[in-house]
């Protein structure tokens, strides 16, 4: 268990103070040896002392246990990545018992309720079976009603977004379009006049982060349209030869993925989808073809930090590495090997030596 910064603080104050280890002492009733294991975090302080130490300092005794009840937006996603980290190595019953103790810790935190809320949600395919999904997805939903009654727009407009996609996912989906129907629709992004402003001032690298970092989010938005528009043509609501229409399109992503030379982490997504779709139409060859390039991107991934992938790119070399990041090797490894091991549409293929194979690489592949 973390161990509270007491000692810290009161060796912090009396130093600020000018007062030695007897003046507080002789102040609050304890020894000098008493104050000395205090601040060399060998003891904490009786609960009962905590009073007259703060009143000793003028303080308060949220301050003395150094209780930051305004946990800023860097430091709730400090928090956040930690528990991000547990859901990769421990699953999801840990990580969420990490989460909960620190929304019990920070009961106000809107923002820190948004980001969990959005961490549940992209950690749902982790769940051991439906009823944890379906767990998970309920208390994701029950942080982002919270978090979407922020006075600061950008976490209540997100949490909207992110309640409507959950929503849809448990079959509500009039709850869903209600709150779609609620986030303001803007057709003109202030960023884009920045853009120009920044050259004419010439505020040359201020001008490259901003085109980059909203390249990159428009890429991505118009491959997942391409991956959405692919699963419809494939599903329920395609037409005659839809399958060689969600094939084509889920083509179209792969070439934009390659073109721009995004991440391993967004290519492993499109090259899933790919194997996926070449499985429902038994073309066995294609399915193992990019089976191999999944291996290759996580290979890739082993060798290099996702969240400074794009420094090497020059058409994204300004993207802030958190912007830009991707989840662990480990993560894209465990989910490739779940689809491909547990997927109906792989089923022709279980008997086939060269699949087991490509299977058998992919689990070879471990981060340096």
């Amino acid at each position: 268990m973390k161990r509270l910064p007491i000692g810290k603080v009161i060796y912090s104050m009396r130093k600020e103070k000018g007062a030695t280890q007897e003046d507080l002492a002789q102040s609050v009733g304890v020894s000098v040896p008493a104050v000395s294991r205090w601040e060399s975090s060998q003891a904490y302080p009786d609960i009962t002392l905590l009073p007259s130490i703060a009143r000793y300092f003028n303080t308060t005794i949220d301050h003395l246990l150094d209780y930051d009840l305004e946990l800023g937006e860097d430091a709730a996603l400090d928090l956040v990545e930690e528990c991000g980290r547990l859901f990769e190595t421990e699953g999801v019953g840990a990580a969420v018992a990490l989460c909960e103790r620190y929304l019990y810790q920070y009961p106000q935190n809107l923002f820190l309720k948004f980001r969990l809320g959005a961490l549940y949600f992209a950690c749902l395919e982790q769940a051991a079976d439906a009823g944890e999904m379906e767990e998970l997805a309920y208390k994701a939903i029950r942080l982002l009603k919270l978090a979407a009654t922020s006075d600061t727009d950008h976490i209540a407009y997100n949490a909207n977004y992110l309640l409507s996609a959950l929503y849809s996912l448990v079959g509500r989906g009039d709850l869903s379009e209600e709150i779609l129907a609620k986030i303001p629709k803007n057709p003109i992004n202030p960023e884009d006049m920045l853009v120009p402003l920044y050259i004419r001032q010439q505020r040359y690298d201020e001008a490259k982060k901003l085109l980059q970092t909203n390249m990159l989010k428009r890429l991505r938005h118009v491959g997942g349209a391409l991956v959405s528009y692919a699963a419809i043509c494939g599903g329920e609501g395609g037409d005659e030869g839809g399958g060689e229409l969600e094939e084509a399109l889920l083509r179209l992503n792969e070439g934009l993925l390659d073109m721009f030379r995004l991440d391993p982490g967004s290519r492993v997504a499109g090259l899933l989808e790919l194997a996926c779709c070449c499985a429902r139409r038994r073309q066995a060859g294609q399915v193992l073809r990019y089976m191999e390039k999944l291996a290759e991107c996580l290979q890739e991934m082993s060798q290099a930090d996702g969240g400074e992938y794009y420094l090497t790119n020059p058409l994204f070399s300004h993207v802030e590495p958190a912007a830009a990041a991707s989840r662990s090797l480990d993560y894209y490894r465990r989910l490739l090997l779940k689809s491909l091991e547990q997927g109906e549409e792989f089923d022709f293929l279980r008997q086939e030596r060269a699949f087991a194979q490509a299977l058998e690489r992919l689990r070879a592949i471990w981060s340096r």
